[in-house]
């Protein structure tokens, strides 16, 4: 994907009220699921890491994090098309991981 900002990114459901808890508690995970990726892209755990892709881009959208959403999708999609042919995605799929990351941690209820 494109470059990395630095900057929070805000839910776009930060406004209603009965979705704040949720979004809280997706947040506080973030830091996991971002070590998560970083752990199987380090262990050349191709499945595992499109799995956790797969968990963030289904999940991002609910909470109002399109775009993490949209990002583990295309990391996702690249690992899924390339399966049997890792090593020569690594660098890609390492910047993929490195971007997803940073969106996970930049995540902010509010």
């Amino acid at each position: 994907m494109s470059g990395q900002s630095t900057g929070p990114i805000i839910s776009s459901l930060h406004d209603d009220a009965d979705m704040a808890e949720l979004i809280d508690m997706y947040v506080d995970e973030m830091g996991g699921r971002a070590q998560s990726l970083r752990n199987h892209l380090e262990a050349g755990n191709w499945k595992q890491l499109a799995n956790e892709a797969h968990k963030i881009r289904g999940s991002a959208g609910g909470h109002g994090f399109d775009s993490i959403g949209g990002n583990a999708a295309h990391l996702e999609d690249e690992l899924r098309r390339c399966v049997g042919n890792e090593a020569t995605i690594m660098q890609s799929t390492k910047q993929q991981v490195d971007e997803l990351v940073s969106m996970c941690l930049r995540a902010k209820a509010r």
